[in-house]
């Protein structure tokens, strides 16, 4: 008979990971920059669109006082996040 070979065990065992490894993954993938994300109080009743065209799909009316966040633009137009619940 020829030698037997054992079988690859694996513990699991978690080690912590070293503190530069996290370090150098916070200058790889740098957080979002604050001036990227912008916050608006809504002035008047805005259509709220698919698409950044006026003939856009309409998707909702957002009304004044209303809070959105801007985390893109096209020429005058903003694209949002509105966070809130329909039913």
């Amino acid at each position: 008979m020829g030698p037997t070979t054992k079988p690859r065990q694996f513990s699991d065992v978690r080690r912590p990971v070293p503190i530069w490894v996290i370090l150098s993954l916070a200058v790889i993938v740098p957080a979002p920059l604050r001036a990227q994300v912008e916050h608006y109080r809504v002035r008047v009743q805005e259509n709220f669109r698919k698409d950044p065209d006026p003939n856009g799909t309409l998707l909702a009316v957002v009304r004044p006082r209303a809070e959105v966040r801007a985390v893109g633009a096209k020429g005058r137009w903003r694209e949002v996040v509105l966070e809130g619940w329909i039913w």
